[in-house]
């Protein structure tokens, strides 16, 4: 018996020494020296429920007739009669979760993302209301913000005065992990108390770790000053996975419905989590600030740390979004998202962070950073290297866009993308302000676009400075001499007439002979570097020099057209033969039906206005297509696409009606000679 006591002497021993080591290797403490690179990134499409049991004994941020008063040692609710008169509780910084029955020490309190504990104190910090701890975790690799976790109320074993808490500060652990048990505080059931707060950057949330108690672990109630919760996120809201804008119950903004997909992507990729009181913002009017910080951390843009130039004098280094839009100013480096050379005043280079981003701007800025070749390619053999009147035409897509404008060709390419519609009354609205729903649909598109598909055939492809990569040819063409940025428009054509015939070029906006850089501001027969491929010099002039001439189409088959200005809306199409040895045949098709009328057409070289392929041609109603004709382009003496054929078929329904209500086109194509 006597050997029975000591064994069980020596287990218990053996049990106090394990408890006082555990006390021991887990301290009180805070992290204060940490970067953003030592914040492991969440994911926030997979959330970990902190509690088996989600049981919500009280809400984040709950209104007055929510709250409680203090009275006879309870809480009673706001409504009832002992607390008239008394200070009523509310504006609550977190929520509160108990589950049924639960007592402390029961239940495991689990890591809600992958984080670095920044904070692992006992009760001495929140005057005996249990333990805490505070985890750390960046929402995106391409965002400076970080999000943090605080967990209140943990429990602590009075009895053998151990600890729950099994991570110290500066320590980090992964979704999912035991944080601690449930514990509880003064003159309540047990629960756990878990706030979410978010972060500019390191540097804020530092500051804020070594000088500010309060800041850190709250007063748990607000009483309504909602200001005091700015920096506060819905945990219900982000743990369930709603906004309160699309709650089934609470459905105040049905006119934005159609955004919720896009208000749901933004913050389970780690954009963007909403206001303070739960709310999206859909219809948020957006800040430049904040649309410079969506569009770097949605396209996967590195931070541009070394040599950082003061773009600007409204946006110092101590701003919050410096590293956006310094970045942007900077990248990418071919086409950068914000022009550094711009300023937003007539006084000073300034950026003007808190305005209101327009449509135009917003839009230019997205496609700057998702789709700069395409934009690049695009712009430089639809817009800059063709004739004035097929630019035009080709950019004259929205009544209340000016072909000429500096944004309109990013229009075209978002349009071309699908990230903006055309509306039925075909207008645009660039000069107003961006709705913060609007532009997570365009950034999620575009992400998923770029990313989801893996269509970017540039993306690996570096070219040399003063170059870009052609997504059809994969190879690097030299920029245009002029590219439009903000506020900066280029001439339409500006490019198009070669060397030798200056002469019939349009003039630059500073009356410049536009001629003069018509191979893109560079020799035509100089070879880029980085693989690119160049012409030769021959070709850019159109010489023959012996060698084999060929003719192309682009597109090759059918160009087709949505005539939405007209009655109708039909889809005509160009249907083109292989040019061959310089001839081809084409006709004009209606899609899905035939012609309601007798129509007049024909086909028209916008390039060479004084060319003529015969015609107008009549064709009855009840067709869907005419007949076959034939196009000689031996007329073409100069080789490439910039002094190709534009080829558009012009059709007036009824015949002999002129006017714009009955004045449809085709698509255009592209006939052009190149020397072999």
């Amino acid at each position: 018996m006597l050997r029975y006591y000591y064994a069980l002497l020596v287990l218990l021993c053996l049990a106090a020494v394990s408890r006082l080591a555990l006390a021991e290797d887990i301290v009180s403490s805070r992290c204060l020296d940490f970067t953003t690179a030592d914040v492991p990134v969440g994911d926030f499409a997979d959330l970990q429920m902190p509690m088996a049991e989600m049981r919500v004994t009280q809400n984040y941020n709950n209104s007055h007739s929510e709250g409680w008063c203090q009275s006879g040692g309870g809480q009673p609710p706001a409504h009832s009669q002992a607390c008239q008169g008394k200070k009523i509780y509310y504006g609550h910084d977190g929520l509160d979760l108990h589950p049924q029955g639960a007592k402390a020490g029961e239940h495991e309190i689990l890591s809600i993302q992958d984080g670095l504990v920044i904070a692992s104190e006992n009760g001495n910090s929140t005057k005996g209301w249990g333990e805490s701890m505070i985890l750390a975790t960046r929402p995106n690799a391409y965002s400076e913000e970080i999000i943090t976790f605080h967990y209140h109320h943990l429990f602590f074993d009075r009895h053998h005065d151990t600890t729950s808490r099994r991570f110290n500060a500066c320590e980090t652990v992964a979704a999912g992990d035991v944080l601690a048990l449930e514990g509880g505080t003064p003159n309540w059931p047990t629960h756990l108390h878990l706030s979410v707060k978010r972060w500019a950057n390191a540097t804020e949330l530092l500051n804020t770790l070594k000088i500010y108690d309060l800041a850190v672990y709250g007063n748990g109630y607000v009483y309504g000053n909602s200001s005091q919760l700015i920096r506060h996120l819905d945990p219900q809201g982000l743990l369930f996975d709603y906004f309160a804008e699309y709650a089934v119950d609470n459905a105040a903004y049905p006119i934005w419905q159609w955004s919720w997909p896009y208000a749901r992507e933004t913050r389970r990729q780690g954009w963007h989590f909403g206001e303070y009181d739960g709310r999206f913002g859909v219809d948020t009017v957006v800040k430049r600030r904040e649309a410079a910080r969506l569009v770097k951390v949605a396209a996967r843009i590195e931070t541009v740390t070394q040599g950082w130039p003061d773009y600007f004098y409204d946006l110092p280094p101590h701003d919050a979004d410096f590293p956006y839009v310094n970045t942007l100013c900077r990248r990418p480096v071919v086409l950068p998202v914000i022009g550094a050379g711009n300023s937003c005043t007539e006084n000073g280079h300034n950026f003007c962070p808190d305005r209101d981003v327009t449509r135009a701007e917003a839009v230019k800025m997205v496609v700057a950073a998702f789709f700069t070749s395409e934009f690049l390619e695009f712009y430089d053999n639809w817009v800059w290297r063709v004739a004035a009147p097929l630019a035009s035409n080709t950019l004259s897509r929205f009544t209340d866009v000016a072909p000429h404008a500096w944004y309109t060709p990013y229009l075209y390419v978002a349009w071309q993308q699908g990230l903006i519609e055309e509306t039925p009354s075909r207008k645009f609205y660039p000069a107003s302000p961006v709705h913060r729903a609007e532009l997570a649909k365009w950034l999620v598109l575009a992400h998923q676009k770029l990313w989801g598909t893996g269509e970017d055939a540039c993306r690996d492809i570096n070219c040399a400075g003063g170059y870009y990569c052609a997504q059809a040819s994969q190879t690097c063409q030299p920029l245009p001499a002029c590219v439009p940025q903000d506020g900066e428009a280029c001439p339409l054509g500006g490019g198009y007439v070669l060397p030798g015939n200056a002469d019939a070029g349009p003039p630059d906006s500073a009356g410049n002979d536009a001629g003069s850089a018509g191979a893109g501001g560079t020799d035509a027969g100089v070879s880029p570097p980085d693989g690119g491929a160049g012409g030769s010099a021959e070709s850019g002039v159109g010489g023959t020099g012996g060698c084999t001439v060929n003719y192309y189409a682009s597109p090759s088959g059918a160009s087709c057209h949505q005539n939405t200005q007209s009655s109708g809306s039909p889809t005509l199409c160009l249907e083109l033969g292989s040019p061959g040895g310089g001839t081809a045949s084409w006709r004009l098709c209606k899609q899905s039906g035939t012609f309601q009328n007798q129509i007049s057409y024909q086909l028209l070289d916008q390039n060479h206005l004084s060319h003529h392929f015969g015609g107008p041609f009549l064709q009855d109603y009840g067709a869907s297509c005419t007949v076959w004709r034939n196009a000689d382009f031996s007329y073409l003496t100069q080789n490439g696409p910039i002094n190709g054929a534009g080829l558009i078929v012009e059709v007036h329904s009824p015949t002999g009606c002129a006017s714009p209500a009955c004045t449809y086109y085709s698509g255009i194509t592209t006939v052009y000679r190149q020397c072999e």
